[in-house]
């Protein structure tokens, strides 16, 4: 079960251009690796990074479970004081550097 993994950090810098490398073991076993490379650190407004699946060297990767799933995501997280609460906003959209497999998909659905 995802909600039981453990994420390790194996490197974590975080600055603009710093990475976070992190590994989730699952209790019955196997591992997902994955890195966020921070753009943006806004204190306290927002932190801007991109979001990949990777190997245990760091390298990007493909989503193991999903081989179609975007290879970068630009995640964007920001926080709003509500006084005693804060609001948490998380935007996600992929780093496409090809729509190739997004009309190829399409032309497929037609």
């Amino acid at each position: 079960s995802l909600l039981l993994a453990r994420p390790p950090c194996r490197s974590l810098c975080m600055r603009p251009g710093g990475i976070m490398h992190y590994c989730l073991r699952m209790p019955a076993g196997g591992e997902m690796w994955g890195k966020f490379v921070f753009r943006e650190i806004v204190k306290p407004e927002r932190l801007v990074w991109i979001n990949s699946f990777s190997d245990k060297d760091g390298g990007t990767t493909v989503h193991p479970m999903s081989p179609d799933w975007p290879r970068e995501m630009f995640t964007k997280v920001t926080f709003e004081d509500l006084g005693a609460k804060t609001r948490v906003t998380v935007q996600w959209t992929p780093v496409v550097a090809s729509w190739a497999p997004f009309q190829l998909n399409r032309a497929l659905d037609s």
